[in-house]
């Protein structure tokens, strides 16, 4: 009989790969996001026409937050504690939208 695996055993691997659902730009502050199926993501930077690369980074190393996500799983629990029946990720301003990932 086989041994239950710890849990640093578990985390050393992935349990199943994750996915790219959704990928957002935000251009310009309080502009509205915009929906692209691919980017170019810049070193240090963050990703190709959102904000966040265009600021010149203030330190070494780049920016801060490059790349801001929000997992897909966490969507429905955004909109119980909003009380919305549907919340659209655009609304959360986050550059991806991920699943599978823990």
């Amino acid at each position: 009989m086989s041994q239950a695996p710890n849990l640093h055993q578990l985390v050393r691997q992935f349990a199943h790969p994750g996915r790219l659902d959704a990928i957002f730009l935000r251009p310009a502050r309080r502009e509205p996001v915009v929906q692209v199926q691919q980017v170019e993501a810049l070193v240090d930077r963050g990703l190709m026409g959102d904000r966040a690369a265009e600021k010149t980074p203030w330190r070494t190393g780049g920016n801060k937050r490059q790349v801001t996500l929000i997992q897909a799983e966490h969507m429905p629990v955004v909109a119980a504690f909003t009380q919305k029946s549907h919340v659209d990720p655009a609304w959360l301003r986050r550059n991806l939208v991920v699943s599978g990932l823990n």
